[in-house]
């Protein structure tokens, strides 16, 4: 089964955005499988940041959540790095259309999985501005593309972090 965990936090701030994009792109020095984005240049967490933030500045939509980050936990039937970066890639393309993402894939035996993905997308749609919406439904919408994916059932959990980062 893959695991989908949705973090969000509606008052980290630019700080939790800055963390974020930090963590996928060197997860505390350790590189990541692979690392790729849409609508941003993932070469440096700075970059990343200032092109998201260019985006939500021109909506004007700077204030509250900054981005949603996904997390998909593959199943243990992921058993090497090529597949699970293939996921990755296949999976962010649900977002693609509208809104700038960052993904990577790390190697971690987490019990249940040797491999998850970290996908995090701008709360501000780049082609009309408009907020992400990680709706239960929408998420569940998410969960079941996913699974075509893959081929595998998914369990999908939020994580709500409400306090200052």
């Amino acid at each position: 089964m893959d695991v989908i965990k949705v973090k969000r936090d509606i008052t980290g701030g630019e700080k939790y955005l800055k963390n974020a994009l930090a963590y996928v792109h060197d997860k505390n020095g350790e590189i990541p499988l692979s690392l790729s984005g849409n609508g941003v240049n993932p070469a440096s967490p700075q970059n990343m940041y200032e092109q998201m933030r260019d985006v939500k500045e021109y909506f004007g939509k700077t204030s509250g959540n900054q981005l949603v980050h996904m997390i998909v936990s593959y199943d243990k039937s992921v058993q090497d790095a090529e597949t699970a970066c293939r996921y990755t890639e296949e999976i962010a393309k649900y977002f693609a259309n509208d809104f700038q993402t960052v993904r990577c894939t790390h190697c971690e035996n987490q019990g249940n999985s040797l491999y998850h993905a970290h996908i995090i997308a701008n709360s501000v749609s780049y082609t009309n501005g408009m907020m992400f919406n990680s709706s239960p439904q929408n998420m569940l919408q998410f969960c079941d593309y996913v699974h075509n994916v893959t081929g595998n059932p998914t369990w999908l959990s939020f994580e709500a972090t409400n306090k200052k980062s």
